[in-house]
C-alpha cells in the first residue's frame, strides 16, 4: 500500500537521533525521522524541504 506524501519546508531547529526539529513559521514540530521519505537542505543551510506522509502532516498540524 502506498502512502500518500506531501512536502513540507521550514527551518531546521535541532535534531536528536530519533527526530528533527522544524519551525514551520507558526510552531516548532517533531517529525520522527524514520518517517521522511526525503530530506533536502536549501543553499543557505537552514531551510530544507522534507517529504512526509500526509497522515502525520495533518497530525502535526502542518497540512489542511
Amino acid at each position: 500500500m502506498d502512502v500518500k506524501t506531501v512536502e513540507f519546508c521550514g527551518e531546521l531547529q535541532g535534531e536528536t537521533d530519533a527526530c528533527w526539529f522544524v519551525y514551520d513559521g507558526e510552531s516548532t514540530v517533531r517529525i520522527p525521522k524514520s518517517l521522511v521519505k526525503d530530506l533536502r537542505m536549501l543553499p543557505n543551510n537552514v531551510d530544507c524541504i522534507m517529504q512526509i506522509p500526509e497522515w502525520l502532516a495533518r497530525d502535526r498540524g502542518i497540512w489542511p
